[in-house]
């Protein structure tokens, strides 16, 4: 889904089409469009700040939460790593409370990064984050950053 109106395809320098395995809203040429992809990371204990693979929660039963706007796609990510998922997804920008990850048993609670902030306070040693990245093609983070230096440079000579 796009993130604004259709309407405000007109006045852009560029659209980005995420993938998260399912393709894009077809854009109207001639917007000039790249493709970006979303990877998950590795996870990160919010307690302790240990790191383990995704691979190590493999074939183990896993609570997962994700406030973000497809948070289907994170629990897709995480099972694609193999990870026995029991998915709790919330409103994208979710004010999370305690209730909201704490779960019964010992099974580890990962979540979004972006969730995470959200828990320090309260994390035990069974929260554990895994980061979002988002990957481009080389051509096409040239011509972000070139259109993102010309933007600069535009707003330095308008002063």
């Amino acid at each position: 889904p796009l993130r604004e109106a259709r309407s405000r395809l007109r006045t852009v320098d560029l659209v980005v089409a995420t993938s998260r395995g399912s393709p894009g809203p077809a854009v109207a040429e001639p917007t000039p469009t790249i493709a970006a992809h979303h990877e998950i990371g590795d996870a990160q204990c919010l307690k302790t700040g240990e790191r383990r693979t995704l691979e190590a929660f493999a074939g183990a039963r896993v609570h997962a939460i994700a406030g973000i706007g497809n948070p289907e796609s994170v629990f897709a990510m995480l099972r694609a790593h193999g990870l026995d998922v029991d998915s709790h997804p919330l409103p994208d920008h979710a004010a999370i409370t305690p209730a909201d990850v704490s779960f019964a048993g010992t099974a580890p609670i990962l979540m979004t990064e972006k969730d995470a902030v959200k828990c320090r306070d309260f994390a035990t040693e069974r929260h554990w984050f895994v980061p979002l990245h988002v990957r481009l093609a080389e051509a096409d983070a040239r011509r972000i950053e070139d259109l993102l230096l010309r933007v600069a440079k535009s707003s330095q000579t308008e002063r």
